[in-house]
C-alpha cells in the first residue's frame, strides 16, 4: 500500500465475558458462544480457544498492509480494560485503545476517570441504551435506569429519542433524561475533553439517540466523537447519523458495515455506494474505515473488509487514501506507524 491504511474500529479481548440483560456471553469453543438467541459463531473458528488476542490480529493486519487501529469495545465483549493497558504497553506505536463506559454501573463515570489518563478514549456502546430514561425520584420513578435492548432485541413498546434534545420541552427534560446525557455523563465527556481524549460511540438505528449526540457535541466542542457502524446505515433514518459529522469534532467510521449488507455480500457494491452518499453529504474527509473485526471475519476474511473498497472504481485514489487511513490518522493522532511490504501469498502465481 502507498499509504498508510487504519481500521478505525476493531476488538480484542482475552477472556469474552460479557453481558446483556441477564444473558451472559461466554465462549463454549471453536469460536462459538452463547447469545441472546442461543449459539453464535463469535469470531472465527480458528480462534479455537475463545482467546482473541493482539497477536493475532497484528498477523492479520500485517497481511492485509493495515498498519494502525483502533480498539473499541462492547458490553458483549465484556470489559476489556486491563487487557489492552497490556496490548498498549508491547505495541504502542499500532494501536490505539478504548477504556470502557459501562452506563449499567453504578458510579460508571467516577471508576472511569480515575484511569483516563491510561487510554486514549472511552468507548459507549449506545446502541443498548436506545428505549432508556432515568425517570427522576421526583416524579415518583427511580434513579435506576431501565435497560432495554436495542437494534431488534428492543422491547415492541419502546419510544425514541427527539430528533432534538433542544427540542424536548423543558418540563418533558425534568421528568425524562437519557442516560447519554445524565450529569454523570457529561462529567465524563468534559473530562475526556479536558485531558484531550476521545469518544468512540455506536447509536442505536435512525435517529433515536442523535438529539443526545448533538447535545455532547455541542457540550463538549473540543471533545473528538466517533460514531461506529456508519450510522446503521441499512437501517431507515440513516443519514441522520451521518449528518452528525457536520459539527466539526464528529466522525464517521464504517466498523460493521459488511455485517449491515451481509445479504448483499461480497464485493458489497451497496456499502461503497453507501459511502459515497455520505460523502456527498458531510465529506470524505469525515469519513474513516473500520472492519469490526473479529465478528465480521467470520464471514470473511479480515483482507476481503479492506480489498473491496481498494479496488472499487466508484471511489478515487484521493478518496480512498482519506477514507482508508488518512483521515484517521489526523483524527486519532497516530504516529510512528510501520511501512508494511506486500507479501505474495501461495495462492498467487
Amino acid at each position: 500500500m502507498l499509504y498508510p491504511v487504519i481500521d478505525a474500529h476493531a476488538h480484542l479481548w482475552d477472556k469474552l465475558d460479557g453481558r446483556i440483560g441477564t444473558t451472559k456471553i461466554r465462549h463454549i469453543g471453536n469460536g462459538r458462544s452463547t447469545f441472546i438467541d442461543g449459539i453464535r459463531q463469535m469470531m472465527p473458528p480458528y480462534l479455537h480457544d475463545g482467546r482473541n488476542t493482539a497477536e493475532a490480529f497484528i498477523a492479520n493486519m500485517d497481511y492485509t498492509g493495515v498498519a494502525g487501529s483502533v480498539i473499541t469495545q462492547e458490553y458483549i465483549d465484556g470489559n476489556q480494560d486491563d487487557y489492552l493497558l497490556s496490548v498498549k504497553r508491547k505495541f504502542p506505536n499500532r494501536f490505539m485503545i478504548c477504556a470502557l463506559a459501562d452506563l449499567r454501573e453504578k458510579g460508571f463515570s467516577k471508576k472511569l476517570i480515575g484511569k483516563l489518563h491510561a487510554f486514549d478514549g472511552v468507548k459507549v456502546p449506545a446502541q443498548w441504551h436506545g428505549a432508556e430514561r432515568i425517570a427522576k425520584p421526583s416524579d415518583g420513578g427511580t434513579a435506576e435506569p431501565h435497560l432495554e435492548l436495542a437494534q431488534g432485541c428492543a422491547s415492541k413498546n419502546r419510544t425514541s429519542a427527539p430528533r432534538r434534545a433542544q427540542a424536548m420541552p423543558d418540563a418533558s427534560r425534568k421528568r425524562h433524561q437519557s442516560i447519554l446525557t445524565s450529569p454523570e455523563s457529561m462529567a465524563l465527556y468534559k473530562t475526556m475533553e479536558m485531558l484531550g481524549k476521545f469518544l468512540s460511540i455506536d447509536l442505536a438505528a435512525g435517529n433515536a439517540q442523535t438529539g443526545e449526540l448533538a447535545e455532547i457535541a455541542a457540550e463538549c466542542p473540543m471533545l473528538k466523537i466517533s460514531i461506529g457502524h456508519f450510522g446503521m446505515v441499512t437501517r431507515p433514518g440513516w443519514k441522520h447519523q451521518i449528518l452528525l459529522a457536520r459539527h466539526k469534532n464528529v466522525m464517521i467510521e464504517s466498523g460493521g458495515i459488511t455485517w449491515l449488507f451481509h445479504k448483499e455480500f461480497y464485493p458489497y457494491k451497496g456499502a461503497v455506494r453507501a459511502v459515497k452518499t455520505a460523502a456527498d453529504l458531510v465529506g470524505i474527509e469525515k469519513l474513516m474505515w473500520g472492519s469490526d473485526y473479529p465478528r465480521t471475519m467470520t464471514a470473511i476474511t479480515y483482507c476481503m473488509s479492506l480489498d473491496f473498497f481498494t479496488g472499487t472504481p466508484l471511489l478515487s485514489a484521493a478518496e480512498k487514501r482519506a477514507f482508508l487511513g488518512g483521515n484517521a490518522k489526523r483524527f486519532y493522532g497516530f504516529s510512528r506507524l510501520p511501512k508494511l511490504s506486500y507479501i505474495k501469498n501461495m495462492a498467487e502465481d
